[in-house]
């Protein structure tokens, strides 16, 4: 006949195999969601490219992106910094002005979309419970 800790174990270890089962299953559609953004994050970067190539974004951006075409500077050297021409200091010097309306745009984002990782924190919070309970009980044994 099972004891009332056999059932208190069993219970435990069904719980965390719910809240392991719920975490996969967040964490696989997290996983696709992300490699979509990345496939459409590549699309844009190649859309962006083009546009800074035909000087859309302006002169500077377009000798700059020539110059990255070339393998001459890259973004980050040219967003750091590290690229002292005077293309990417007019850029740095236009993004900053950006980065006040920038702020303002993640700011109103995150106010649109608050609840975007409830789901997977409620799951690990339960899961985080579930192993508490099990230590509870091990440490009763």
């Amino acid at each position: 006949m099972p004891s009332m800790r056999d059932d208190d174990f069993a219970s435990v270890l069904e719980e965390i195999r719910a809240a392991t089962a719920e975490m996969r299953e967040t964490t696989r559609e997290t996983e696709e969601e992300t490699a979509a953004e990345r496939a459409e994050n590549a699309e844009k970067r190649e859309g962006l490219d083009k546009e800074r190539r035909d000087g859309v974004h302006g002169r500077d951006w377009a000798a700059l992106q020539q110059r990255i075409d070339m393998k001459r500077t890259t973004e980050a050297d040219i967003f750091s910094g590290v690229d002292h021409s005077d293309e990417a200091r007019a850029v740095r010097k236009q993004i900053g002005r950006g980065l006040v309306g920038g702020r303002t745009l993640l700011q109103e984002e995150m106010k649109d979309n608050p609840h975007e990782l409830d789901e997977l924190r409620e799951a690990q919070a339960h899961l985080a419970q579930t192993i508490q309970r099990l230590s509870e009980i091990n440490r009763n044994v």
